[in-house]
Order: C-alpha cells, then structure tokens, then sequence
C-alpha cells in the first residue's frame, strides 16, 4: 500500500506496482518513499501556503471624485499603507482607507450612479468566492441608493 501512494503522488500508471515504483525512485538509489516520508513533506507544503494566505488582506481608498485604489495581498497595515500612497501619488493629499480587511479572499468593488449625480461605491473583501465578493459589492452599492451597480474590480488578497 505504501508503494502504491507513492507512485499516484508521483502521477505514474500502475501497470505493474514494482517496475512503476522502481522508475520512479531510480535517482534516489531505487528504495520507494514510504508514507512516513511523504507525510511531513505534504504537511510542510501545505503549512507554507496557509502561512502565505495567513498574512493576505486588502484594503480600498478613496480620493477626491470618488477615484479608489486598492491593495492586497500583504497585511491589511502594509495594504492601507499601500492603498494611501498609491491614492497620494494619483490624487493629492485628500485620501482616506474607505475599506480593509485581514482575511485573506476575494474582494470586488462595484460602482453606480446616485440619483443625485454622485456615484457611490460597495466594497466587499475577504470573501470565500468571487461570486459572493461581487454580490456584496452590489448590494452595498444598491443600500447606498445607487441604481445599476456594476462590478469594476475584482482580485484575490
């Protein structure tokens, strides 16, 4: 059985279990990987991608004229810090966060027309799907009495 998972881990056919086994481990002196060795390596992959996911968020600014900027995939600190910046360099000093989040997700913006001319805008982030992440943004947009809400950003951070 040991050798057996050792090779559909590889991605061999089994036509016959020891020569599939034997091609497979022939750099590593022709002895299979046991399960035992497999485990902690699969466990440290997985370890190392949550660790990554663990540090994502987001975060959304805006400037004069409803202009916005967002960040992530780093900290929701160094993704405000980011989100600020980016908004200065672009449109002055006259910036705020407008949204920002620790969870790592989806997150989407959408934007409409107020039927006083302004524009509002719906942040949704750290959401478990794009779908949700936009569906949230559109209902924010349509709370804030805007009509027609349209997603114009999405990402995942």
């Amino acid at each position: 059985m040991e050798t057996r998972i050792a090779c559909k881990l590889i991605g061999m056919a089994q036509p016959n279990r020891a020569d599939a086994c034997a091609s497979a481990h022939a750099g590593s002196g022709g002895k299979p990987m046991r399960r035992s060795t497999i485990f902690p390596i699969v466990l440290l992959i997985f370890a190392l991608l949550e660790a990554k996911n663990a540090q994502a968020g987001s975060a959304v600014a805006i400037g004069p004229h409803n202009h916005l900027v967002y960040s992530y995939g780093h900290s929701k600190k160094i993704d405000e810090q980011q989100a600020l910046e980016l908004a200065r360099s672009r449109y002055g000093e006259n910036v705020r966060i407008l949204a920002a989040s620790d969870v790592a997700g989806y997150g989407a913006i959408a934007v409409a027309h107020h039927p006083n001319g302004n524009w509002v805008a719906g942040v949704s982030l750290g959401r478990p799907s794009a779908a949700d992440a936009a569906n949230r943004a559109i209902e924010q947009c349509r709370r804030a009495g805007g009509t027609d809400p349209r997603v114009r950003w999405r990402f995942r951070g």
